[in-house]
């Protein structure tokens, strides 16, 4: 059976679009003037393609033309089934994970091999396909727009339709980047010095984690992925509050 066309949206509406079983799922978020981000992946039931991928083309949306950002907010694999692919439709998307994500200790846990993962997925194979896919873009002197964020970075910053349209990462904070680091390299010790070479061991606590606020003119939209509490005032939600928070 053909799948019905889905409306697109209008050049003034904003769309959050939630896709998913409800363990692992994917948000497509259009920004006006038929520009579209994704945030994390998973993979659409019917086609077994990546869900945002079947989402906007469903509603007659070239993602290689439309699609100009997508989010990795972290690594566990109920966030990242399909995002590889994503990358390869949209060659001019920007591709954005966490800073944690880039730690030379989280970088030789992926090139341990795509055949590691974690009793819930580890997203490691994932990252593989993308740093390939990075690797060959620069040899071919293409666009490798790989880039990675911490609390406080602007990942779009512009005026639509006489409104302010930006997208601001609230984390990692500083120091729950430091914290992360410190993680991914225990668990890559524990990879080297133990059996681990079917399983990698849960990579908690999951403080690298991005958190979106998106703002289009009057309107407030918060995505918090899977950010942990934490009783430090810099770690996690707490730092994140501290954000949000009005000056006093």
């Amino acid at each position: 059976m053909t799948r019905q066309q889905r409306d697109r949206p209008s050049d003034r509406e904003i769309e959050v679009s939630l896709i998913g079983p409800g363990y692992g799922e994917c948000v497509v978020v259009h920004l006006g003037s038929n520009r579209w981000m994704a945030v994390d992946s998973c993979l659409d039931k019917e086609s077994g393609r990546a869900a945002a991928l079947v989402h906007l083309e469903e509603m007659g949306v070239d993602p290689a033309l439309h699609l100009e950002l997508v989010v990795c907010t972290h690594w566990h694999d109920d966030h990242m089934r399909g995002i590889s692919a994503i990358l390869s439709a949209c060659p001019e998307a920007r591709f954005i994970c966490s800073a944690a994500l880039r730690e030379s200790a989280f970088l030789e846990l992926v090139a341990l091999g795509e055949n590691i993962r974690g009793l819930q997925g580890s997203g490691l194979s994932e990252f593989a396909r993308i740093f390939q896919q990075i690797k060959f873009r620069r040899e071919r002197n293409e666009p490798a727009p790989l880039e990675t964020c911490h609390a406080g970075s602007i990942l779009i910053d512009r005026e639509e339709n006489r409104a302010v349209v930006r997208v601001e990462s609230l984390s990692p904070s500083s120091a729950d980047h430091q914290r992360m680091a410190s993680v991914f390299a225990g668990k890559k010790a524990e990879l080297l010095e133990a059996d681990f070479r079917q399983t990698v061991p849960s990579l908690h606590p999951n403080l690298g984690s991005v958190v979106l606020r998106i703002e289009v003119g009057t309107r407030r939209i918060l995505l918090g992925a899977d950010m942990e509490h934490r009783k430090s005032e810099d770690s996690g939600w707490n730092a994140i509050l501290e954000i949000l928070q009005p000056p006093r």
